[in-house]
């Protein structure tokens, strides 16, 4: 992928995040640079739930 830009916002509201992204495919499919992208969110939001709970 060329050109990867992610952003967290951490909302006021409790437990609420608002993560973004926009990336250019480069080397695979735009469907599979899709999923590794929502692997990286899922992991992140994953770390998220595990070091400060559900």
């Amino acid at each position: 992928m060329d050109k990867v830009q992610m952003v967290i916002d951490l909302d006021t509201a409790p437990g609420r995040v608002k993560w973004s992204g926009e990336f250019t495919p480069s080397g695979a499919s735009e469907s599979d640079a899709i999923a590794v992208i929502e692997g990286i969110y899922q992991a992140g939001l994953d770390n998220l739930k595990k070091m400060f709970g559900s």
